[in-house]
């Protein structure tokens, strides 16, 4: 299972995250388009998104591409997690600015 998940005030982003398993005779992309406005409590987590796994790519260690595109408000310390069973990674300071883009790059292994 892959999960989206977003710690935040206020978010109002588009993002897109694409999983590619690192294995060459694997290759796929796993693609998570959102565009959604969530407005929750400081200090929460709010999952955008959960993507079923067969059970083939459990164990399977993927890159991992993140975009973000924050609208016109900032609300600093805002991060975007992607996670999947005891794996994890961070995106920080997603809508530190009005209207930034964040680009990141990280590793997770399917679980």
């Amino acid at each position: 299972m892959l999960r989206l998940g977003l710690a935040s005030a206020f978010v109002a982003l588009v993002l897109v995250v694409v999983a590619v398993l690192a294995s060459p005779a694997r290759a796929e992309e796993l693609v998570v388009p959102i565009d959604t406005v969530i407005r929750i409590e400081p200090a929460r987590v709010v999952q955008l998104s959960q993507i079923a796994i067969t059970d083939e790519y459990v164990g399977a260690t993927c890159q991992l591409t993140a975009v973000a595109t924050n609208q016109e408000s900032a609300h600093p310390g805002n991060d975007l997690i992607v996670t999947s069973g005891a794996s994890a990674t961070r995106i920080g300071g997603v809508e530190d600015t009005p209207g930034q883009t964040t680009s990141a790059d990280g590793e997770i292994v399917l679980g």
